[in-house]
């Protein structure tokens, strides 16, 4: 509980970084061809959020912010590469009852065979 209410989402330093691997910039059509650079993108920095219960947030930032990112985090689908998420006072990933695919939220798929989406 934190100030009367109880804590339901809460990310706590949370980092998540990806490898990547891309083409050189420098270098011949062949070069680049054959040629893959490993780097790695820092998705999240240092997210803090609380979200108390009976509050509603929105979550807004530009394209490539980290928006989905952070939700695929505390869905339990992602781990972070540091820090600390929880619902429910519970680790998403590791307790299949604090995920939110646990409450019949579940990531978009694909459309069944031989039907259409939207």
């Amino acid at each position: 509980m934190d100030g009367g209410r109880a804590v339901r989402v809460h990310l706590e330093s949370v980092h998540r970084s990806y490898r990547v691997r891309r083409a050189p910039e420098t270098g011949g059509r062949l070069a680049r061809l054959l040629r893959r650079v490993s780097g790695e993108v820092e998705a999240l920095r240092g997210v803090d959020l609380q979200v108390d219960e009976g509050e509603a947030v929105g979550y807004i930032g530009l394209n490539g912010a980290g928006k989905s990112t952070t939700m695929k985090l505390v869905a339990g689908i992602l781990t972070p590469t540091s820090g600390r998420v929880t619902v429910d006072g519970r680790d998403p990933h590791k307790d299949a009852a604090a995920s939110p695919r646990s409450w019949g939220i579940s990531p978009p798929s694909a459309p069944a065979s031989g039907g259409t989406s939207p």
